[in-house]
């Protein structure tokens, strides 16, 4: 959860640095395409974290059936 609150108390200090900035529209569009960018990147290294989980935690199953069925005289899978 340290990452969580590192990227929380970030993105909580943007708001209040644009508003001190000198700011124009164009100014306000790239922060929130930056913004923007980040979250998807955030997204998509969480998917990639939960699909490595569960493509070992469907390994770890498909070894333990096979050592399984090994084991009773059955043919392994």
């Amino acid at each position: 959860m340290a990452l969580a609150r590192a990227i929380i108390g970030t993105i909580e200090g943007i708001p209040r640095a644009v508003a001190l900035a000198e700011t124009n529209l164009d100014d306000l569009y790239a922060v929130a395409q930056a913004l923007q960018d980040a979250s998807n990147a955030v997204l998509c290294v969480a998917l990639d974290v939960v699909a490595l989980e569960e493509g070992y935690r469907i390994a770890a199953e498909h070894r333990r059936r096979a050592s399984s069925s090994h084991r009773e005289g059955g043919p392994a899978e």
